[in-house]
This record gives C-alpha cells, sequence and structure tokens, in this order.
C-alpha cells in the first residue's frame, strides 16, 4: 500500500451511517455502508425477505471490503420502519430508496458513481429485485437469493379453497413482526397482479441487465422444485451471457454456507461491475 492510499483512507474511512427515507404514509429506516476513500463507489441496494430475520449483513460487509457503497433498509411495516407492510409497498419502498440514492444531495455526499445500481435481494427480497429492476432502465444488474416467485401463488390459489387458505395462513405466520393488513388482503394483491408479479413473465424485460440467480439446495421455504428451476429455466431460455446461475447446498437462509454465498455474490458484483470504491 502506497503512502497516498494510506492518507486517502486515514481521510475518509469506512464507516456505517443510519439512513432515513420517505416512503408512502411512513419512512423506511436502514443504514449504509461506506467503503471510505475518494473515488467513486458503485452502489448496492440489498433486500431483506418477508419478513426478512436473515438480513445478509454478512455479505453487506464484504462488498464493501471490495469498494461498493452498500443500503440496507428496511421495507414501512417491517422491524421499526414506521407506515404498513404490503407486497406492493414493498415495490414503492426499493423505487423511493433507488430515488433518494440517485439524488446529487447523497451523491455528492457518499461519492457514489452515476452508473446503474446493482440490487440483490433474499427471498421475497429477491422477488422484489428482480420485479423491480425489470421496471426500472436504470439499474444494471440484480442477484436473487434463494429467491420466492410471490407472484406463481395466485394460479395455486385459485385452484381450490384450501390452496387458498394454505397461503393465508403461510402469510400469517410472517406477519407477527411486520405492521400490515389482514394476510387475506396480501392473497388479493397477490392474485390481482399474480401474472405480472410471476418471475417468469420478466426475461424480456431483463435482457440488458446482468443477472445471477441463486438457488439453496435444501431449501424449505422456496422450494426449488416451484420457485427456482421454473425461473431459471425461463430465463435461461431468453437470456445469453448476462445470466449468471448457481444452487448451493443448504437451507433457504444458507446458514451452512454462508462463506461459500458471500464468496460467489460478491465475485460476481466485483467482476460483472468492478470494485472501484478505494480499498
Amino acid at each position: 500500500m502506497t503512502n497516498n492510499n494510506r492518507m486517502e483512507i486515514r481521510e475518509r474511512p469506512p464507516s456505517l451511517i443510519p439512513l432515513e427515507v420517505e416512503s408512502g404514509d411512513g419512512k423506511v429506516f436502514g443504514m449504509i455502508l461506506s467503503p471510505g476513500g475518494k473515488r467513486t463507489h458503485r452502489v448496492v441496494l440489498i433486500l431483506h425477505g418477508f419478513p426478512g430475520h436473515e438480513k445478509n449483513m454478512d455479505l453487506a460487509h464484504e462488498l464493501k471490503r471490495r469498494g461498493f457503497l452498500v443500503v440496507a433498509f428496511n421495507y414501512r411495516g417491517a422491524w421499526g420502519s414506521p407506515g404498513i407492510f404490503t407486497f406492493s409497498n414493498m415495490l414503492e419502498d426499493v423505487g423511493n430508496v433507488l430515488g433518494h440514492i440517485r439524488s446529487d444531495g447523497f451523491r455528492e455526499e457518499f461519492h457514489t458513481s452515476p452508473e446503474g445500481e446493482i440490487l440483490i435481494g433474499h427471498s421475497m427480497g429477491g422477488w422484489a429485485a428482480l420485479v423491480v429492476t425489470a421496471g426500472d432502465t436504470s439499474v444494471d444488474g440484480v442477484c436473487s437469493m434463494a429467491g420466492y416467485n410471490l407472484g406463481s401463488l395466485a394460479g395455486f390459489a385459485r385452484e381450490s379453497e384450501l390452496n387458498r387458505r394454505i397461503v393465508i395462513e403461510g402469510f400469517r405466520n410472517q406477519m407477527t413482526v411486520l405492521r400490515g393488513p389482514e394476510p387475506e388482503i396480501l392473497m388479493e394483491q397477490v392474485i390481482e397482479r399474480g401474472e405480472e408479479w410471476d418471475l417468469t413473465s420478466l426475461p424480456k424485460k431483463l435482457r440488458k441487465k446482468e443477472i445471477f440467480l441463486i438457488g439453496a439446495e435444501d431449501d424449505e421455504t422456496a422450494f426449488p422444485e416451484l420457485h427456482y428451476k421454473p425461473v431459471l429455466s425461463s430465463f435461461k431460455d431468453r437470456l445469453g451471457d448476462g445470466l449468471c446461475y448457481s444452487s448451493i447446498p443448504g437451507d433457504h437462509n444458507f446458514s451452512g454456507n454462508r462463506l461459500r454465498l458471500c464468496s460467489e455474490v460478491s465475485g460476481w458484483a466485483s467482476d460483472r461491475f468492478g470494485d472501484i470504491g478505494g480499498k
């Protein structure tokens, strides 16, 4: 390390800064992990799932070490963020945070690059990352880890009242730590918007993006046969070199393979987007 690099790190050290962004009827609270230095940083947004017990902060810190500025936050109605949690609000929150980090004030304060962001989501956060990226021309890349294909539940729920009740009770079990409507309301959102929220319908909108799909081989929540393999198949049929994919042994949270998960995701981000923030 040169003396100039030592000066750069001392002048702008790595840091963790609280984040607060207005969103709809409430706010989202989160944090910014800055790698420090004087050079500009690509921005990574990390999205947790539903309800989001696994926050993937080990991955956030690894990305920061590689020179990315990382933003992580809790959706409205989740983990202390005021407001109401719904799936549509979840997508809106991601859009509002993107708008905030694209502001001139944010870019000037945190030395961020004007190049497109990278969205990385786990479980339902993987679903949100893909849906938002498909509708946002400025996002450059997206990684879904053990992604949950929420839109696919619409067809399952329409098949019978029993299926509908199964989905509703599954939602109810997750709402204990969230502030939101009755799970029946969430079910109606899924049925109403199932087609546009089905990840297998998105490849055409993602053709110019860098995409990384990761499945958990022993996933007990987002079953690979329902949530990973059909999505991967639809993407492989329509996308070329922009698609990467991997299957990692372990449960939904990659509990026994966190080092491999962090290595693969951070390595993909560095290879595709470059670790341009000074170390």
